[in-house]
């Protein structure tokens, strides 16, 4: 007598999940951090989402056309705490980046940046040389 084994569609399709969660986990991937951007005549304000990371694991680099915003969290270990088995485990490490590119100069040695309720707020003012003057025609 053989044995039949049933296939079961919905436990072959976990065990993919299960897998490609596995896979995703151990790459190194940065994500795009979703942005708002604005500005009004003087000033251009960004506003990155980064819910969960605390101000020490946010970087902000700027230059004269570009400012780029870099979050990254440190690995948890899974061993330190041996007493938990993790039942499901949606939350991960992530590192989130984004650079905006200015068409006019800014001024970075102005900007000011400040995080709340997992939203970063980045003001950077427009370069002298960026604002617009009214020309007065001879």
């Amino acid at each position: 007598m053989s044995l039949v084994r049933y296939f079961n569609p919905n436990k072959e399709l976990r065990r993919i999940h299960r897998n490609f969660d596995n896979f995703a986990d151990n790459t190194d991937v940065t994500y795009l951090a979703p942005i708002d951007l604005m500005e009004n005549e003087d000033e251009y304000t960004i506003q990155v989402s980064v819910p969960g990371y605390s101000k020490d694991e946010i970087v902000v680099e700027a230059d004269f056309e570009r400012v780029t915003i870099t979050a990254e969290r440190e690995q948890v270990n899974e061993e330190e705490n041996s007493e938990l088995t993790y039942l499901l485990k949606e939350r991960s490490t992530r590192k989130l980046s984004r650079s905006v590119r200015f068409r006019k100069p800014i001024n970075p040695g102005e900007a000011k940046t400040t995080l709340e309720n997992g939203v970063l707020t980045v003001i950077i003012p427009k370069s002298e040389e960026a604002k617009s003057v009214n020309l007065t025609i001879n």
